[in-house]
């Protein structure tokens, strides 16, 4: 049961002042200033451009809040440096106006406004392609590493977890979603005690089809199988 709004109103009677110490808040019934405690009210963060790392430093725990939950939207469409490569190829840097030549080969000169064919080849399409566009369904890979403080003592009564967009706990610290999805990160204390944490979560390192994930393919969110 909620009794944040008692617990304010006694205060306006009796004239005591609200503390904001985090490591104090369920101690002083002051849980309005803690950050989101549910799934159902997360902080929220966006995404769009990959790779993404978030860092994690905070602590949590009694006497303040034993959870924290935020919520990650994806909204991809590009890469950080323009590029998405696809399969085994790789992407072309253009630099203008420099050919050396390597070995015996000569390098190609590239005129974007060039209209001349060869008799055999048409000219390279040079536009931007975005992910958002692209024609198959594009899986995006999203780690969480969970760095530790170095004490294994505390580190042990640490959890941080993945959620998908159903809210349902994912069982691995790998998961690949579709470009455009939302999903949940859970940071919990396991004991009584105040506990600090480092975590990283890195979204878009990998990414590929669906159809060509094979063994990885477990660790798609259950929804999306």
């Amino acid at each position: 049961m909620d009794v944040t709004e008692q617990i304010l109103e006694t205060r306006k009677l009796y004239g005591s002042s609200d503390s904001t110490n985090p490591s104090g808040l369920a101690a002083s019934g002051n849980f309005n200033y803690a950050a989101p405690l549910s799934i159902n009210s997360p902080i929220e963060v966006n995404i769009t451009t990959i790779p993404y790392t978030f860092e994690f430093r905070n602590t949590v725990g009694l006497f303040g809040a034993e959870n924290i939950f935020v919520k990650v939207n994806m909204n991809v469409d590009s890469m950080g440096d323009g590029c998405i490569p696809i399969n085994t190829y790789t992407c072309v840097r253009r630099e203008y106006g420099q050919f050396p030549t390597v070995n015996t080969y000569v390098q190609g000169i590239i005129d974007p406004d060039g209209t001349d064919t060869d008799a055999d080849y048409e000219p390279a399409d040079l536009s931007n392609e975005t992910i958002g566009n692209l024609g198959y369904n594009l899986m995006i890979s999203t780690l969480l590493d969970n760095l530790g403080t170095g004490n294994s003592w505390i580190d042990r009564w640490f959890d941080v977890r993945l959620y998908t967009a159903k809210k349902e706990e994912h069982p691995y610290e790998l998961m690949y979603t579709p470009p455009k999805y939302s999903f949940y990160i859970g940071f919990h204390a396991r004991n009584t005690k105040r506990l600090p944490y480092e975590v990283n979560c890195t979204v878009g390192v990998d990414y590929k089809p669906y159809a060509e994930l094979g063994p990885d393919k477990r660790y798609v969110a259950r929804e999306l199988h």
